[in-house]
């Protein structure tokens, strides 16, 4: 059966139609593939300067252990008194070692704080080291009673037992036995690792 003029017409229609698809889709196609490759070159960019920054950032919020140990004992630093252990705390358990090696010092630039940062962090290492600093009586009470505080902070029971024994002694190893014993958590309030980035200050 011979094609009618209406068959031919819808066979010529469709055949424009499809000629027309083609010649429309491969500058399209072109201009797909370009645009997709400049986005992957973006994204492959961004990720690449990301991770770029994520290293230098944590570099800045986590320095090394020797650099935190630097910039503590540093005495061009100029800031408040709560704000003097956040390098220490920033480096993390890495830079306890290094601290406990400074500790036999006496003359250690910032030592309190020091004493402070170990039970900040409760250091359960640093106990033998600040129970021998507690019971030295060579050592200046200031720095006994930093070791008792400190190490409340990090074993109150082993505090308590300890304080017992300096509870009736005049000054301030005497007074921070008498607030291990009556146990006010006001006084040992620990500082966080977020206290010390964001740069908190009370």
């Amino acid at each position: 059966m011979s094609p009618t003029r209406g068959d031919k017409v819808r066979r010529t229609g469709r055949s424009r139609m499809s000629t027309g698809f083609s010649a429309d889709v491969s500058p399209n196609s072109g201009k797909f593939s370009t645009n997709s490759r400049r986005r992957r070159f973006v994204l492959a960019a961004i990720a690449i300067s990301g991770a770029i920054c994520g290293v230098l950032g944590w570099r800045v919020v986590h320095p090394s252990p020797a650099d935190a140990l630097r910039e503590f004992m540093s005495p061009n630093r100029n800031v408040a008194e709560d704000q003097l252990i956040d390098p220490l705390i920033l480096a993390g358990d890495e830079v306890v070692p290094l601290v406990l090696r400074e500790l036999r010092r006496r003359d250690m630039p910032g030592r309190r704080y020091a004493i402070l940062f170990l039970g900040n962090v409760q250091a359960v290492d640093a106990l033998p080291t600040l129970e021998g600093i507690l019971h030295d009586e060579t050592e200046d009470e200031l720095f006994r009673g930093d070791a008792l505080h400190a190490i409340a902070m990090i074993n109150r029971r082993r505090a308590v037992e300890l304080a017992g024994a300096y509870e009736n002694a005049d000054g301030f190893l005497g007074s921070v036995a008498g607030e291990v014993v009556q146990g006010r958590p006001e006084d040992f309030k620990r500082r966080t690792y977020w206290d010390a980035l964001l740069g908190k200050h009370d």
